[in-house]
Formats: structure tokens, C-alpha cells, sequence
């Protein structure tokens, strides 16, 4: 939660005034509710890479921490379509990073084992 804390004060310290924005009360009084979705990507993401570099491939964390995240802002009246579509984005993208490193490794592996003697 602090890492996660940590990046959303960051951008918000270093992109809102550039782009002529303020905090509001209104950003504050949901702040809890955005550091704990950026934990659970942050988990979700580390997973990921955690299997990307073993060459694993596996979706269900991808499935289950979406499911988890949408059904919390769901249960506070905040999952709307358009955040709901950015995070299936992200659903994709992990896949997409898994399958590329998947397919990187076994390549990988048979470079090695035709450049062995």
C-alpha cells in the first residue's frame, strides 16, 4: 500500500499542476479507494512478471484480481463503463506481455541449444 500511495502522490504532486489542475476535496475523500486499486494492479502485475520470467503461462491471477477490483468499486458505485474498458486494457495487455515472453524464452532455449556443441 505505501509503494502504491507513494506513486499516486507522486503523479498527482507532479502532473495536476502541470496540467492546471487542483486537488480537490472530492479526489481526497476517494484517495483510500485508488491506493488500494493501484496494490492489487501492483500484485497483479508482479505475478505477472513473475511467470513472464519463468515462461509460464497462467491467466487466472489476470482473471481473479479484474474480478476483484471491479466487484470493490462496484460494492462503492464507482465501476463505470469507461474504467471498466481501461481495465480490460490491462487484462490484455497482460496477456499479451506473458505470451510475448513465453514465446522469447522457448526461442531462447532453442538459440542456446543449437549454439551448444
Amino acid at each position: 500500500l505505501k509503494r502504491s500511495r507513494t506513486t499516486i502522490e507522486d503523479f498527482v504532486l507532479s502532473y495536476y499542476p502541470y496540467y492546471g489542475l487542483q486537488v480537490t476535496l472530492e479526489f481526497l475523500k476517494h484517495f483510500d479507494i485508488f491506493v488500494w486499486v493501484e496494490a492489487y494492479i501492483y500484485r497483479i502485475d508482479e505475478e505477472n512478471e513473475d511467470l513472464a520470467r519463468k515462461g509460464e503461462i497462467c491467466f487466472d491471477h489476470i482473471e481473479k484480481g479484474l474480478k476483484d477490483i471491479k466487484e470493490f468499486l462496484r460494492t462503492k458505485n464507482l465501476l463505470s463503463l469507461a474504467l471498466e474498458e481501461e481495465l480490460n486494457k490491462g487484462r490484455q495487455y497482460w496477456i499479451s506481455e506473458l505470451t510475448v515472453c513465453r514465446k522469447f524464452l522457448v526461442f531462447k532455449k532453442r538459440c542456446v541449444k543449437h549454439a551448444s556443441p
